[in-house]
């Protein structure tokens, strides 16, 4: 089972990935470059270069001191009880899901609001065992019905070649 701790890694660590490839700019379509800033736990010997994206061309600033100052603004504030249900009813959907092809969409979707909820309950002091607790058991079972529905798919492929064996036979 996983923990909240090894969940964050997961998600800092991916997030920190180099860029496979180029982006492009949701507003004039040019390539995108990236400013690199550090993130780090708390009381922890590890950090995390993430690669925050900008557009040099919807930029009017031309020193990078403004071009640094636009990309940290992308950052989201930090947050206050905003993922503290939707992890829940991301969650719920995942679990619920009746189409097989959707389920490894809803999962992905609550992993991402879980890990959103962590972030979160890391920056607002105080205990928060409870759901802690709630969201390393939420991952776990997620990663099982993960487990599940690749192996549905696998299936439903192998069955697939069999009858299409079976046909040519």
């Amino acid at each position: 089972m996983g923990t909240v701790l090894e969940s964050l890694r997961e998600f800092l660590n991916a997030q920190s990935a180099p860029v496979q490839h180029v982006r492009l700019c949701p507003k004039c379509g040019n390539p995108l470059t990236y400013i690199d800033t550090t993130c780090w736990l708390y009381e922890r010997d590890e950090a995390w270069t993430i690669h925050l994206p900008v557009c040099r061309n919807c930029e009017s600033a031309t020193d990078e001191a403004k071009i640094t100052a636009k990309a940290i603004a992308l950052v989201p504030p930090p947050l206050t009880l905003f993922h503290a249900n939707a992890w829940r009813a991301a969650y719920t959907a995942a679990l619920y899901e009746s189409d097989k092809s959707k389920v490894t969409d809803r999962v992905l979707d609550a992993e991402t609001e879980i890990a959103l909820r962590v972030r979160e309950l890391f920056q607002i002091p105080g205990d928060h065992i409870e759901e802690e607790t709630d969201l390393d058991d939420a991952m776990y079972a997620l990663h099982a019905l993960r487990g599940v529905a690749q192996r549905n798919i696998l299936m439903s492929v192998m069955n697939a070649r069999a009858a299409d064996t079976k046909l040519a036979a």
